[in-house]
């Protein structure tokens, strides 16, 4: 069953987002249509917003109805309208069924030192998910975890590593000469070996994930970090992020005192660790970069949201 759950999910990866795209093309057709709506409605009728307060499907459509007769919308709209309404209420309970659905997923990969990757398409994780919940009772859950996460990575020639990569493009605050570095990593993951891949890049990574950090708070403080993840808003996904950031990767190291992991900056880039090699690691890494890149302040967020 696992295997089936695996096989399909890297499956459903090499059909190019087809799916992904059907979504995206519902949902425009959804908004299109509650956009063509609002011009039959009145000219006090300017926003999308009269659906925004309401919350559930039956408070919803009495509100709408209610909303109806106030701005004396004539009897014949009235069914199109409230069908656009009942779509609209199968669409938010989507949306916030996949983001138990990832809240989930986040919580189990902490678990293992990893974190949920961004760059899924969103039919995605609804079967990542159930493979995660089926290696529950597994006595080598761990191993299978490290598995799935590199079959997904390496997937077309790392195809997502290089998406998270590509994606710093859009970020005005990171280094662009660290992007070309990072390219240059994305290189050697494609033509090497994987171990010969993960003992020559991942001190490269770590070093960018150093500077990337800087980049975007402005320094490496610990405790900057974790008041910005508060603002954050998403802890199950941002608290692990902090947690294999700033106390396994860069954890405070001694030498009587035994490391969390072997993915430890100090012991890789000072030499005094030299079985880091894994690739499992590498992919860590990338997702550590890909967490970074995602850290938006309101302001931020707000001004991509109005463009």
């Amino acid at each position: 069953m696992k295997n089936k759950i695996t096989n399909g999910t890297i499956c459903l990866l090499s059909k190019d987002l087809s799916l992904s795209i059907k979504s995206i093309s519902e949902t425009t057709n959804t908004l299109n249509a509650i956009k063509n709506a609002s011009k039959i409605i009145s000219n006090s009728v300017k926003t999308f917003s009269a659906f925004k307060n309401l919350t559930n499907h039956m408070h919803q459509i009495y509100k709408l109805n209610n909303y109806i007769r106030i701005t004396k919308i004539p009897n014949l709209y009235i069914p199109q309208i409230s069908h656009i309404a009942e779509k609209f209420i199968g669409f938010q309970d989507n949306i916030k069924q996949l983001f138990r659905s990832m809240d989930e997923i986040c919580s189990i990969l902490a678990e293992y030192n990893y974190l949920l990757p961004l760059t899924l398409p969103i039919n995605i994780y609804s079967d990542l998910l159930e493979y995660l919940n089926n290696t529950k009772e597994s006595n080598n859950r761990a191993k299978e975890i490290d598995k799935l996460l590199l079959k997904l990575f390496s997937h077309k020639k790392w195809e997502m590593a290089s998406d998270i990569v590509n994606n710093l493009h859009d970020n005005d605050k990171i280094n662009p000469k660290r992007i070309v570095i990072l390219e240059d990593c994305i290189k050697v993951l494609k033509h090497n070996s994987r171990k010969t891949a993960a003992n020559t890049i991942l001190p490269v990574l770590i070093a960018q994930i150093d500077g990337i950090w800087v980049d975007i708070l402005g320094s490496k403080d610990k405790d900057k970090l974790k008041n910005t993840i508060k603002n954050m808003k998403n802890e199950k996904y941002t608290n692990p992020a902090r947690e294999l950031l700033a106390d396994i990767l860069f954890q405070y190291t001694k030498t009587a005192i035994p490391v969390k992991s072997d993915f430890c900056r100090n012991k890789i880039l000072h030499g005094e660790e030299v079985e880091y090699g894994s690739i499992h690691n590498v992919i860590r890494a990338f997702l550590i970069i890909e967490f970074l890149d995602s850290i938006k302040t309101d302001d931020e967020v707000n001004e991509k949201i109005a463009v």
